[in-house]
């Protein structure tokens, strides 16, 4: 996926070297061109921080998803529930990034050339 799809989106970074014929990158180079490839906003606080559905869709719609978009996830039953804390649903960071991306990926990546 990486020598076929992503290597050719401009946010993806330059090989560090070579070990035998594969190329060697920067994790943290890697691990910011996944965000922009997948739209993720970047990253700030600890995965783990508990986030309400509006906490959830402030962040993720810091990168290239709409309010719309966060909306109708829910509405269709797209989007996993969370877990429920003082009697409010929330999701870790961690978990509204993981969800974003496998219906990104379910999707077939319509949109986006990459996935």
């Amino acid at each position: 996926m990486v020598r076929r799809k992503w290597s050719h989106h401009a946010a993806w970074p330059r090989p560090a070297g070579k070990e035998g014929q594969a190329f060697i990158y920067y994790s943290d180079e890697v691990d910011e061109a996944t965000r922009v490839i997948f739209g993720l906003p970047p990253e700030e606080g600890s995965p783990d921080d508990l986030l309400t559905w509006e906490g959830v869709c402030a962040y993720l719609t810091k990168g290239t998803v709409t309010a719309e978009q966060m909306y109708h996830r829910r509405w269709k039953g797209t989007w996993p529930r969370g877990r429920v804390v003082d009697g409010v649903e929330r999701w870790t960071r961690e978990e509204a990034e993981a969800a974003h991306v496998a219906i990104v990926r379910s999707r077939g990546g319509r949109g986006n050339p990459l996935l």
